[in-house]
């Protein structure tokens, strides 16, 4: 089974909604933000006073607001559920300029799952791939093991085990997941050992993009 699932990331200074299951990580500044009170009124299950909250975020085309606005679209929390408008709004908060504020990698997977799953989109497994593979170059672990997926199956990309066993062993490396681990063992079943082989040596010698 080459299901996604996320893993518990340890980032400094982070702010973390478990929202339906699915850990999704917003990253901010140590100072106290606007976003903290949206936050704060979310986790009391406030929602109206969180919506009230984003809006004036929303107004300053905050990306950390956007995303928070789709989430709760995609998940229901507080208005309807409507995954064509958390498409929407996490889209958008993908086209703000560079933040430092900001870490895109959570969205920009979630994105990828919208269009792998036709949610909300056109069913489309190569912008899956795209937007899977932009926050797996930098690092992030369940992008990683989405792209993986992707490659095993041949959905998007071109079937390659090689590829497939390098993202899920970064995966795997990062966050010490039995599941990811499993999968990219079951992989290694499939494939020869001079093919195992390479993708440990390209494991070593891959960099994130920064």
């Amino acid at each position: 089974m080459w299901a996604n699932r996320y893993t518990a990331t340890a980032i400094a200074m982070a702010v973390c909604l478990i929202l339906s299951g699915v850990l999704l990580v917003f990253c901010f500044s140590a100072q106290a933000e606007p976003i903290d009170d949206v936050i704060a009124a979310f986790e009391r299950g406030d929602f109206t006073n969180a919506i009230d909250s984003l809006r004036p975020l929303l107004d300053r085309r905050d990306p950390s607001a956007m995303a928070m606005m789709g989430r709760m679209y995609e998940t229901g929390s507080g208005v309807p559920k409507d995954d064509s408008k958390a498409a929407e709004w996490y889209l958008k908060s993908l086209q703000v300029p560079e933040n430092k504020r900001f870490h895109p990698e959570p969205i920009e997977t979630l994105v990828a799952q919208l269009y792998r799953d036709a949610r909300g989109v056109p069913q489309s497994y190569a912008e899956a791939a795209s937007w899977y593979r932009k926050a797996a170059e930098r690092g992030f672990a369940p992008a990683q093991d989405g792209l993986a997926s992707l490659y095993i199956k041949g959905h998007g990309v071109i079937q390659d085990f090689v590829l497939a066993y390098m993202w899920l062993n970064l995966a795997a490396a990062s966050t010490g997941d039995e599941s990811v681990i499993g999968r990219r063992d079951a992989l290694a079943a499939l494939m020869s050992p001079d093919q195992v082989a390479e993708a440990q040596k390209m494991t070593r010698e891959w960099k994130p993009v920064r």
